[in-house]
């Protein structure tokens, strides 16, 4: 047997689509699609896998009225009236048709021969991996070597022409900021996108009976059960994750170790550092300062005691 003695990393470019993982309740989620023909679905599977995820409702192309659909740090939102673009054969010749655009000749399509974990050393891992997928941004000024920047990605909801829209903001280290999900594809700079909160006319919370528009999906009218989370909540989310990218240290990591230096030392010159290292952390990332079992439990045990504590 020949030991490996060599290895190569390839880059392989996609493009990301909104779609929706029924894993229980209705999670909407960027579906990604690569040149290679594989497709990140929360699982990474080939042309044919994908086929079968639909058949199987892992992914599905319409909710039902009354029920939920939960969107990742803005909340969640009851659907009425809902008018759905795709069925299952029309959806999947959608995704598909995403893979010849990115590939015309269809050449090296990945093929997965219906496996989907792989075994090394005595443990299971997912195969094929994910790897870290970014948002690609291509700086074109230079037009023989241009530069290619990867950002990060987070949800939110825009209104244009009196139309709510689920977006995906993509940010990168360049200060461009690039807004997917609306009819067109919107660019600005990151100060640009902080005022855009000042008067809501932007960023918005949709109302009951307002229309929501998910783009490549359908829309619906906004049901009464429905909660958002605060758009200054979802602002600092954005201001964070733009300093993350820039090299600064997240607001969570920051609490973290605030708490970790109010332990070693309990006086109350940390206490009080670890609360405003706290309370500036949007709701909704709280539960990110402690480990998965107990979460932010420990922390505000610490700042509001005992009986403040579920």
């Amino acid at each position: 047997m020949i030991s490996p003695t060599m290895m190569r990393t390839v880059k392989v470019k996609g493009v990301t689509t909104h779609g929706i993982i029924y894993n229980g309740n209705y999670y909407f989620t960027d579906i990604e699609v690569y040149s290679d023909g594989l497709i990140n679905c929360w699982d990474m599977v080939d042309l044919k896998q994908f086929k079968n995820k639909l058949k199987t409702d892992w992914v599905v192309v319409e909710i039902s009225n009354h029920q939920r659909l939960y969107i990742h740090h803005v909340g969640y939102v009851e659907i009425t009236e809902g008018n759905w673009k795709y069925n299952k054969r029309s959806y999947n010749k959608y995704i598909t048709s995403i893979v010849k655009s990115l590939n015309p000749r269809m050449e090296n399509i990945f093929n997965c021969h219906n496996r989907d974990i792989e075994i090394r050393n005595g443990i299971r891992y997912t195969w094929p991996p994910r790897g870290e997928p970014k948002p690609l941004w291509i700086d074109t000024s230079d037009h023989v070597f241009p530069k290619e920047v990867c950002g990060d990605s987070r949800y939110a909801i825009c209104k244009y022409e009196n139309v709510n829209y689920l977006v995906s903001v993509h940010l990168f280290e360049n200060d461009i900021v690039r807004i997917v999900g609306l009819p067109h594809d919107k660019e600005m700079t990151f100060n640009e996108l902080l005022g855009s909160f000042e008067n809501g006319s932007f960023f918005t919370i949709p109302k009951q009976g307002e229309k929501f528009v998910v783009s490549e999906i359908g829309e619906f009218v906004v049901g009464e059960d429905s909660r958002f989370i605060d758009l200054n909540d979802v602002k600092l989310e954005l201001q964070d994750e733009y300093n993350r990218i820039q090299g600064k240290h997240s607001i969570v990591t920051i609490c973290a170790k605030a708490f970790e230096e109010y332990e070693n030392n309990p006086n109350s010159e940390n206490l009080e550092k670890l609360r405003v290292s706290y309370e500036v952390i949007p709701q909704h990332l709280r539960c990110y300062c402690g480990d998965m079992d107990r979460r932010d439990t420990m922390i505000r045990r610490a700042l509001y005691g005992d009986e403040c504590v579920e």
